[in-house]
């Protein structure tokens, strides 16, 4: 065969056209749709090239020279549309994977107080699933706390109305004519006993609400749990004698903690389970250490059982017993809430169960405190 410029092999008789550069086989169409020529890699020897078929190629040169004119010229325009079709493509992918996206966009910004109960709609796609499950699980904690703090903020305004409208009427009466300084001074002891009752009730609300800001409990020292109890029976001793109740300490332990919270922690036990104890019976205040790594303090008296529905939200603000139990409005329903505030602050937890004609409500922490 023989060889022109540009490295063509040319078989002659037979008009077939090799390349020595080309890595594979391949048929070119020239003049139209005849077969023009057929293209294959061959070593030197070029064994591998016998009994292959060729096809005729008329004017060779010309025609192959006016085929690579034409490719010149077209391959621009073929590559820019074969872009701009992978563009479009990718462009239409990307946006119908985004479409979940877009809409988990637009639910969440249609999102508002008044509609903290909606949800977002789950979706198909895994990843983003997971990721809808986490932000209605937010969604949920946020609702429970927004309905929490309205709660609290009737049960405030509820609280603060009675005392509040009954010092104005109080005041009220007294100045509609001339009385004598010992009805007014009658009138001012009124008035003083239920501002010192506010006075109380915004301090636990204070105390409750630094709490709640994750305060913990400092100037741990360990404590001698049944010294501090004895502390307290003394403190009731003379209400209890006008009762006919007894308090009672039992058992022992030592802990780390801070001697005022936990003092208050049992003034606000014994003083609630002193409201339904019957008369001539006795208020148990109980100290142990079930494990090693915790101590328990629980107080426990006879009386009305306690509703099994009304057990999970006994710690909650504002909650009063069952009005059946008797005397469950003479106070704000702050106490609990404050006992369940010291446990955390000491890294523990309360408890509370009644059966058998027995209430037990305490609190349990780490013996070691917290740091």
């Amino acid at each position: 065969p023989a060889r022109d410029d540009d490295g063509w092999d040319l078989i002659e008789g037979q008009g077939s056209l090799f390349h020595p550069s080309f890595a594979g086989v391949s048929t070119g169409l020239l003049h139209g749709a005849q077969p023009a020529a057929l293209v294959l890699c061959h070593d030197p020897v070029r064994p591998h090239m016998r009994g292959l078929p060729h096809y005729p190629m008329p004017d060779l040169p010309e025609t192959l020279e006016a085929n690579l004119r034409v490719a010149r010229l077209t391959s621009p325009d073929v590559r820019g549309v074969g872009v701009a079709l992978i563009v479009m493509v990718a462009g239409l992918i990307a946006r119908r994977s985004l479409r979940p996206v877009q809409q988990l966009s637009e639910e969440a910004a249609a999102l508002n107080p008044r509609s903290l109960s909606s949800r977002l709609t789950p979706v198909e796609t895994a990843e983003l699933q997971e990721l809808v499950q986490a932000f209605n699980s937010a969604l949920g904690r946020v609702e429970a706390a927004y309905s929490q703090l309205e709660g609290f903020s009737a049960d405030v305004a509820h609280e603060l109305r009675t005392p509040l409208a009954t010092m104005i009427s109080s005041a009220e009466v007294a100045l509609i004519r001339e009385r004598p300084a010992a009805e007014l001074r009658e009138v001012l002891a009124t008035n003083l006993e239920v501002l010192r009752e506010l006075s109380s009730l915004v301090n636990d609300m204070l105390f409750l609400a630094k709490a709640d800001q994750g305060l913990l409990a400092d100037q741990l020292v360990l404590l001698d749990l049944r010294t501090q109890a004895q502390h307290i029976s003394d403190y009731f001793e003379p209400l209890f004698e006008e009762q006919g109740v007894r308090l009672l300490v039992e058992g022992d332990a030592r802990a780390a903690g801070n001697a005022g919270l936990v003092r208050r922690a049992l003034v606000n036990l014994v003083g609630n389970a002193a409201r339904y104890t019957p008369h001539g019976e006795a208020i148990f205040i109980e100290l142990a250490s079930p494990a090693p790594n915790l101590v328990r303090v629980s107080v426990r008296n006879p009386g009305p059982a306690i509703p099994p529905e009304l057990l999970p939200r006994l710690f909650d603000r504002f909650v009063r017993g069952d009005p059946a139990r008797g005397q469950s409005s003479n106070h704000h329903g702050l106490g609990l809430a404050i006992v369940r505030a010291v446990a955390i602050m000491h890294g523990g937890r309360v408890f509370a169960r009644s059966e058998n004609g027995w209430t037990v409500v305490g609190l349990e922490w780490p013996p070691s405190g917290v740091h």
